[in-house]
């Protein structure tokens, strides 16, 4: 399988960046970046080694993760396609964090250092991810409830959007057989408005 040969080589690449036993000056500045290089291998050992298929490090992840609240989306995409990619049961993670993706929902707006187009396509992402994990757990309701929220938000993001506009339309397709009448009207309007603001 490419994909967890590529992050079983990031992991490789990781392992050498985290030793820092090179580094001998001691003073404050160098120091202050050894430490934040220890913690990126750190986090990112983890999503390397859970984007490969290894579900044993997601309680160490969720312990990193729940002192950094800035990386809490992006550990929430991780965590999700890693689930979709290799069937992992994250009903307990989603439970979690349930507060933060109802906000998440609800508010798009930047964190920290992010710009609210990079946000708004992220969290795009993630409800699509979300909606691919309910809908082939036949949660319909909630797969497509987040399947709708995550084409909204795409038709609203400038650049990029066409790409995730595309695969929210292959998921719809995918499960449309589960949908209910309602859910299949909301989507075609949303599709409708797509197509104008395209034209326009």
């Amino acid at each position: 399988m490419k994909r967890k040969k590529d992050y079983n080589q990031a992991l490789e690449y990781t392992y050498t960046y985290a030793d820092l036993s090179w580094v001998k000056e001691t003073d404050e500045q160098t120091l202050l970046w050894k430490g934040r290089f220890t913690e990126w291998a750190q986090a990112n050992t983890y999503v390397n080694k859970l984007l490969a298929g290894d579900i044993s490090v997601l309680p160490d992840y969720l312990t990193y993760v729940t002192s950094k609240k800035n990386e809490v989306l992006t550990a929430l995409v991780n965590i999700i396609e890693a689930a979709n990619q290799y069937d992992f049961n994250v009903d307990d993670v989603l439970k979690r964090f349930e507060t933060e993706i109802q906000s998440l929902v609800k508010q798009q707006k930047s964190v920290g250092v992010y710009t609210q187009q990079f946000m708004s396509e992220r969290i795009a992402h993630f409800l699509q991810e979300l909606a691919n994990y309910n809908l082939r757990r036949g949660e319909y309701q909630e797969g497509f409830k987040y399947l709708i929220n995550s084409l909204e938000l795409s038709s609203t993001i400038k650049s990029s959007s066409k790409a995730s506009i595309i695969k929210c339309v292959e998921l719809f397709e995918r499960f449309k057989k589960y949908a209910s009448s309602r859910t299949i009207d909301t989507y075609q309007n949303l599709i409708n408005k797509v197509y104008e603001i395209e034209k326009s």
